[in-house]
């Protein structure tokens, strides 16, 4: 690599740490904004169980949502800001290092871990893409299912339906899921 790229990937990447440090920053602020507003709407409705949503007449419901949009308002302030000090050209560069990470991500990947250019099929639970050989499918059966979903996501249902029915053989969960109070 040329020292010119060089000291341009160290640029980026300090531009990049920079605006971590701000969005961290004031994200805090924002989410614990936040954390009040919900937390002040639950003891509401803890309180007052035959009224759950009257508080968003209260004054101190008002009072917290206010502060969270303003904290929302000073993190975006302060990432406008921030990027101001560049100039067009280092933003632009900085958008399509975003995009070419981005993009790796999206590639298609079997689980077998093989990078070749046999046929895929796409999971429809977790979106993973898997050869059609490892599903041990051929491409007309593949275009004949409605939707596919893989072993890895089919064991993972299997067992939450297991332990649900563990579970509602115990007692502790209603026909519905709901978990059944404890007996004290």
């Amino acid at each position: 690599m040329s020292s010119r790229s060089e000291k341009a990937m160290f640029k980026a990447e300090q531009i990049f740490k920079e605006s971590k440090k701000i969005y961290e920053e004031t994200y805090i602020d924002e989410t614990a904004s936040w954390a009040l507003v919900f937390a002040y709407q639950k003891k509401w409705a803890d309180e007052n169980p035959n009224d759950k949503f009257g508080y968003w007449n209260s004054r101190e419901y008002k009072s917290l949502q206010n502060s969270a949009i303003k904290a929302n308002v000073s993190r975006l302030d302060a990432h406008k800001k921030h990027w101001k000090n560049y100039d067009f050209f280092e933003l632009k560069k900085r958008q399509w290092q975003d995009f070419l990470v981005r993009d790796e991500k999206r590639i298609k990947h079997c689980s077998c871990g093989e990078r070749d250019n046999s046929a895929m099929v796409q999971c429809n639970d977790c979106f993973h893409w898997i050869h059609l050989t490892c599903a041990d499918l051929t491409e007309k059966e593949a275009q004949d299912l409605p939707e596919f979903i893989c072993t890895s996501c089919m064991a993972n249902t299997l067992k939450k339906f297991a332990n649900d029915f563990i579970r509602h053989e115990a007692g502790e969960i209603d026909d519905s899921g709901n978990e059944v109070p404890a007996d004290e």
